[in-house]
This record gives structure tokens, C-alpha cells and sequence, in this order.
């Protein structure tokens, strides 16, 4: 998927599935850190801007600094 479909799929989420599917990111993006991917990256900047977008920038954040304190979250959901 492109990040302009990325970017149509999100805008079409509910607050709900934009939490599961920022999670999701992130946990991908931390489980992949050792090999830094652009994709990733690009597509956490997405993320986060639809998450700006609708005003919720702090739910970007909790959830990122969530998973930084506690990396094995990742593993079980």
C-alpha cells in the first residue's frame, strides 16, 4: 500500500482502529530498529499527521511513550 492509499484508509478509521493501527506501527517500528526502514518511518509520519489531523496528536504520543517504556507490549497483542 502507498501512502496515499495509507493516508485514505486512515482518514476512513474510527478513533478506535486508529489506536490499533498506530500501535501496530509503532510496535513495528521498534521491533525493526536495529535496521532502520523509510517505509516505516514514512508511514508512522502518516499516521501521525491523521492523528494531528483530527486533533489527537496526544494519543500519538501516550501510545509511543507507552511502548518505549515497556517494548514487550509489542509481543502479546
Amino acid at each position: 500500500m502507498d501512502l496515499e492509499e495509507l493516508e485514505e484508509l486512515l482518514e476512513r478509521m474510527s478513533d478506535q482502529e486508529l489506536f490499533r493501527f498506530l500501535r501496530k506501527s509503532i510496535c513495528k517500528s521498534f521491533m525493526d530498529i536495529q535496521h532502520h526502514h523509510d517505509d516505516l518511518s514514512n508511514e508512522l509520519d502518516v499516521v501521525f499527521s491523521e492523528c494531528q489531523r483530527r486533533g489527537k496528536e496526544r494519543l500519538y504520543d501516550k501510545i509511543y511513550e507507552s511502548i518505549s517504556s515497556d517494548p514487550d507490549v509489542c509481543k502479546t497483542g
